[in-house]
């Protein structure tokens, strides 16, 4: 077995001033949120506040109401998330395991969905969702991302390497498609599937 080999000292350099460059404009962005408008504007620049003051969080949670944009953000992203990981489970099983009639035809255009970019969805989304009177609303946001055609496609190929075996004795044990429950075989392969999914669509729920 090979021994890995030292970056050496002058890579390591590089690398530390590439991540200094990258951070420091983050942290003097946090260090001057605490500062005045007379010591952001001072010249020469200080990086330490000389007082540290909440002034300017509070005025922006004051005019921005970012309290409700908090609540709303976390509406959407966790009804949001529960139904796109409950549909693709569904589907992905419907389309690997359910002996559905014509799901040779139904993934190819599921799957030839991804090549549309998200961004020519925009105006059939506002039309669709103004049409059925959801428009300027939360579920107006949500459902027409309650659905991901790379959540059904990454299931249905996650849910492939689940043996035929292994549903059919959780079948003898009276557990259906819907009730497989722990600790039986299956339920336990859903688990890190439905993880990645959960965090591939609350990190960005308009991507897919």
């Amino acid at each position: 077995m090979r021994k890995l080999k030292s970056p050496g000292l002058p890579r390591m350099a590089i690398l530390f001033v590439v991540a200094v460059a990258f951070v420091f404009p983050l942290v003097w962005i946090l260090f001057s949120s605490f500062k005045t408008d007379l010591e952001i504007g001072k010249f020469p620049p200080v990086l330490f506040p000389a007082q540290w003051k909440l002034t300017n969080y509070s005025i922006v949670w004051e005019l921005m109401d970012f309290g409700a944009a908090f609540r709303n953000s976390l509406f959407v992203s966790t009804v949001g998330t529960a139904f796109n990981v409950l549909l693709a489970a569904l589907a992905g099983y419907a389309l690997c395991k359910g002996n559905v009639w014509g799901a040779r035809i139904f993934l190819p255009l599921i799957v030839g969905t991804l090549v549309v970019p998200p961004a020519s969805m925009i105006l059939p989304n506002f039309f669709i969702i103004s049409k059925i009177g959801l428009y300027d609303s939360l579920w107006g946001l949500i459902l027409p991302f309650a659905v991901s055609s790379f959540g059904i496609f990454f299931m249905r190929n996650y849910l492939e390497g689940v043996s035929n075996e292994l549903i059919e004795a959780a079948r003898i044990d009276f557990s259906s498609p819907l009730s497989y429950r722990s600790p039986s075989p299956p339920s336990h392969r859903f688990r890190s599937s439905p993880s990645s999914t959960i965090g591939m669509r609350s990190r960005c729920p308009w991507c897919c």
